[in-house]
């Protein structure tokens, strides 16, 4: 845990939206389809990030009593997040919007970020500590805040995939 702080700021430094739009970009993307709008890709690092922090606790609180400087409830924010993302293109595979490769290595770094996240919060408060619930309000809080652009985005691409389902049968 010596370098913590510095694996941290490295991960924050990768991973925030601007830093994933910059490494990812050159990887090849479908051309979007007409009419609809360019991926976001911080939508996609919102959706892993939030994905991530809900995945750990989760996690943690169906396995109390964790010891402290495992890497599992990380391991779990950074999982949930890679599932989440090759989940979403795999839908999108189906004709539901355009597939990336981009988009799901971008949600995986919101995962990544996640997992810094959690791992530096478990790193502050001992298990069972009053501290370690406040650690676990704050990061359920921030999920849900952060998947609110998430949603709408989300609910922008069901109305464009129901615009386009019926202009086909028309």
């Amino acid at each position: 845990m010596k370098y913590l702080a510095a694996i941290i700021a490295a991960c924050a430094a990768l991973t925030s939206p601007a830093g994933a739009q910059a490494l990812f970009i050159g990887l090849p993307d479908k051309a979007p389809q007409t009419g609809t709008p360019p991926s976001f890709k911080y939508l996609h690092f919102l959706a892993g990030l939030a994905l991530g922090l809900s995945a750990a606790e989760l996690v943690q609180a169906a396995l109390p009593g964790q010891p402290q400087g495992t890497l599992l409830l990380p391991a779990s924010a950074f999982t949930a997040s890679a599932v989440g993302g090759v989940g979403k293109e795999l839908l999108d595979l189906t004709g539901f919007g355009d597939p990336a490769v981009s988009d799901a290595l971008v949600t995986m770094s919101g995962g990544l970020a996640a997992a810094a996240v959690v791992a530096w919060a478990q790193s502050l408060y001992p298990a069972g500590s009053a501290g370690r619930a406040n650690e676990a309000s704050f990061l359920v809080s921030s999920a849900a805040v952060l998947a609110i652009p998430v949603v709408i985005g989300f609910i922008g691409e069901v109305k464009r995939f129901i615009e386009r389902s019926r202009a086909r049968y028309e």
